[in-house]
């Protein structure tokens, strides 16, 4: 329930902003139309408020620009879901939710409900108030000037609030004995509100709204025919994730989710008053708001028509994988160690398959970026990009080299290039000693392609990075044999044999195998030779 409760308070809209497109602050293209920056504050608030987790068909940890261009795109694709979304329920709420917040978090505690023109009026009635003397120079004198608004505003805020809503007699007996009792029992008052807002406004606004005092009975105000219905109820309670529900249908959790929802539906009438709704800003994110809802409708609805059941993975690499993680390849891993790892990879061959999609969806959609500093990489072409790295790697731009394949790695991995760039970086990574990386690269190639041909190199790497430079030899033992069991015609095999008799013997790099290999008359397979071109099932469905 927090994220329903103080969701906004990490990210408070900004006021006084303007939708106007800056035609000097462009950040991208998609298609004809550009968005600016002004978009993206837009799009960022839109997204730390929205009250309800997206669709779990979303990957996570993607970056806000990737994600505003992936909203933008897909609500484009579902434009005909926009008007069932608008006339559904839930966005009936969200429409309530939104300003409600701005003005719960934003308004009421800078105004105690006042608006602007009140505050400002009791300021120009009361000019003399607000008059300072301060001294200008050397020789004394003294000058006045009356302070600015924005200088006394919270004075004002708390006299006029002291002035309409006062204490009570009980409130003030409190303080009987205080010296000053008035400057006290102000101060305490206000102080005591600003610590209850949301409580107290609601019963406020409730008694102004229905012409009685707020009930303590929920029946009162729960109900059907009530202020709160058990729909709106449902509405709101699909919101929190099924897992921390039960709290909600209990009593105590129960009067404090219907309470929620009468104060959204009280304060979102006090925002259009303040007249925070037809702010520019507001309403440009409003808009975003909408396109995001619009486009997790469209990934409940008919992505998940595409997206397979289930994505296998084979359990025999994954254990290598699980064993990777261990202290030693010697102990005993149990069923939930391995079943940790396949969960990890079938979470990243779902992510591949939906990146796959999303390539697919961009390109057709022409997303252009305008400034280096708010963008991604997944506008480019891969097969251009692992072009680009190899170069730099044969020229000697090492880093320049590895920066690339990484963004291959990250991005491109439902394509050949992708996996290509994952060997090539655990080379780079070798080179660097960054050991468990290039072994973690090497893994996932080995987990995410069927590529048989490579399998024998690469458990040979990862078996000589362990023997040669992290001095695991019961690890470097367990890959090897791997090639010994599975792969005998690999021209590695007989490599692999020799390293197992002779682990715990130093060798100074796997030249010296190539080496002895050619005094014995074999051919020693590259390892530089492409992969397989063959798709992956997300790249196939894509297409």
């Amino acid at each position: 329930m927090k994220r329903l409760i103080l969701l906004a308070v990490a990210a408070l809209l900004a006021s006084g902003c303007s939708n106007q497109k800056k035609v000097s602050d462009p950040l991208l293209k998609i298609g004809s139309k550009t968005l600016t920056k002004d978009d993206h504050e837009s799009y960022k608030k839109a997204m730390r408020f929205y009250p309800s987790a997206l669709s779990g068909y979303f990957p996570e940890n993607f970056s806000e620009i990737t994600r505003m261009i992936e909203v933008e795109v897909l609500s484009s694709k579902a434009s005909n879901m926009k008007s069932k979304v608008m006339n559904s329920k839930d966005w009936e709420w969200k429409k309530r939710f939104f300003p409600a917040q701005m003005y719960l978090i934003e308004h009421l505690p800078k105004t105690l409900g006042f608006t602007e023109l009140e505050l400002k009026t009791h300021y120009n009635q009361n000019l003399e108030k607000f008059r300072t003397t301060v001294k200008v120079d050397t020789t004394g004198r003294d000058s006045s000037y009356v302070m600015p608004f924005e200088e006394v505003q919270n004075k004002i805020v708390d006299d006029m609030f002291y002035a309409k809503f006062p204490p009570d007699s009980a409130f003030r007996a409190r303080f009987a004995q205080a010296p000053d009792d008035t400057i006290t029992i102000k101060n305490e008052w206000i102080y005591s509100i600003r610590t209850r807002i949301p409580e107290y406004f609601m019963k406020y606004y409730f008694e102004k709204e229905y012409g009685k005092p707020f009930p303590d009975s929920l029946s009162e105000i729960y109900g059907d025919g009530k202020a709160i219905t058990p729909q709106d109820f449902d509405v709101i309670l699909s919101w929190i994730p099924e897992g921390r529900r039960k709290p909600y249908m209990e009593a105590d959790g129960n009067r404090e989710l219907v309470e929620w929802l009468l104060k959204w539906k009280l304060f979102s009438k006090q925002a259009e008053v303040a007249g925070i709704t037809s702010e520019p800003f507001f309403r440009n994110v409003m808009d975003w708001a909408l396109k995001i809802c619009v486009a997790d409708t469209y990934m409940e609805t008919e992505y998940s028509k595409i997206l397979p059941k289930d994505f296998p993975v084979d359990t025999s690499m994954v254990t290598f994988a699980a064993y990777d993680d261990a202290y030693s390849a010697t102990e005993s891993l149990s069923s939930d160690d391995i079943a940790v790892k396949v969960n990890e990879f079938q979470r990243v061959r779902k992510s591949i398959f939906y990146d796959s999609m999303m390539y697919s969806l961009r390109t057709n959609a022409k997303v252009s970026f305008l400034q280096s500093d708010f963008r991604d990489e997944r506008d480019q072409d891969p097969v251009a990009l692992l072009r680009k790295a190899d170069s730099l790697r044969d020229t000697g731009a090492v880093d320049q080299a590895q920066s690339v394949y990484q963004t291959l790695s990250q991005n491109f991995l439902f394509c050949k290039e992708g996996w290509n760039a994952l060997v090539e970086l655990a080379k780079l990574q070798t080179e660097k000693q960054s050991y468990i990386q290039a072994i973690s690269n090497y893994r996932k190639y080995l987990l995410l392609t069927n590529d048989d041909d490579k399998r024998c190199n690469t458990f040979f790497m990862i078996g000589f990075i362990y023997d040669e430079h992290l001095n695991k030899p019961e690890k470097a033992e367990r890959n090897y044999k791997w090639i010994l069991k599975n792969a005998r015609d690999c021209e590695l095999a007989d490599d692999a044999e020799f390293m197992v008799l002779h682990l715990d013997e130093p060798m100074s790099s796997v030249e010296e195998l190539r080496a002895e290999a050619l005094r014995q008359g074999r051919k020693i397979e590259s390892f530089d030779d492409d992969v397989s071109t063959s798709q992956t099932d997300a790249t196939a469905a894509a297409n």
